[in-house]
């Protein structure tokens, strides 16, 4: 009598939702951008098979919804032109809360019985601070720094759609970037006793020069400690390199805050050379102060968690 043994069914992998698909397979695949720096060199590099098996999703899943190879690097380029900061319509949190704690902690030196000079000091402190924090963020953070490298090779993406829509979702995203700068400088600026030296500038103008200052140094950094290649030229002939980096590494003696010195960055002075030419103290007999919860109830909008 012939036995016929029993062969257990393939089980078949449950189907997941396509927003669930998709969201797994674009973060996905931005690690292994990161992970291999593939985006300068046009994401030739990146399977679209690889990036099935790491992101563990149905491959059947993920060719309903990008047939083809070309129709994924379409949606992950803009994914990428779009930084989840952008996406939340905020700004780096980190910097917020940093600028704001500064003028929670000093509220008292924002009031009606204080100088001019002692609102402007604390501007100040809360500007080097928001500075430092935010210039770290664009040193160190992966997702900007694909941003920065998108933004300067949009237009060598050999497809003309994805070409448009990369673009497109770039200028959106400066758009969202400016806005959201423009709007928090001027309820900071109302809050802490400040006013534009001219009013047709405009808010935008100082979120607009003072981003453009920042991201210039923060891409020089970059350059600064990647450029060298220190297998090819022996150091004591490679004088300049680490230069440009240390430069901006450095901390130089700056005015001091109720008291205490304070050393200030190159990032921190060149934003403060914006910010004074944009921002000047509202006269004390003009300056009504606002109650402090008016500051806790805006960075609890544009950063929460509560600031207390």
């Amino acid at each position: 009598m012939t036995h016929i043994s029993a062969v257990a069914p393939r089980r078949r992998r449950p189907r997941q939702d396509p927003d669930s698909v998709r969201a797994t397979m674009m973060d996905t695949a931005r690690r292994m951008v990161a992970e291999d720096q593939l985006l300068a060199a046009g994401l030739e590099g990146l399977g679209m098979e690889e990036v099935i098996v790491r992101a563990d999703v149905p491959r059947g899943s993920v060719y309903r919804i990008w047939p083809y190879r070309k129709d994924f690097v379409h949606d992950l380029l803009i994914h990428l032109a779009t930084p989840d900061w952008f996406r939340s319509g905020s700004l780096d949190r980190q910097t917020l809360r940093a600028t704001g704690q500064v003028l929670l902690e000093n509220y008292d030196l924002i009031s009606a019985n204080r100088s001019a000079a002692e609102r402007l000091s604390v501007a100040h402190e809360a500007l080097r601070v928001g500075t430092e924090t935010n210039f770290e963020f664009m040193r160190t953070d992966e997702s900007w720094r694909m941003y920065t490298v998108l933004t300067a090779t949009v237009r060598s993406i050999p497809d003309p759609h994805t070409r448009h829509s990369v673009s497109a979702a770039l200028e959106q995203a400066e758009w969202t970037l400016t806005s959201t700068l423009a709007h928090f400088y001027a309820q900071l600026a109302e809050v802490a006793g400040l006013r534009l030296t001219d009013p047709a500038r405009g808010y935008s103008g100082l979120a607009t020069a003072g981003a453009a200052v920042l991201e210039g140094l923060s891409l020089r950094y970059q350059f600064a400690v990647r450029a060298a290649d220190p297998a090819r030229v022996p150091a004591r002939e490679r004088p300049w390199e680490g230069a440009g980096a240390a430069e901006l590494e450095a901390r130089t003696p700056g005015p001091p805050f109720r008291g205490q010195p304070r050393a200030w960055s190159l990032a921190a002075w060149s934003f403060r050379a914006v910010f004074d030419s944009y921002l000047e103290c509202v006269p004390v007999p003009d300056f009504h102060p606002k109650p402090i919860a008016t500051l806790v109830n805006l960075l609890d909008t544009l950063a929460p968690p509560h600031f207390e």
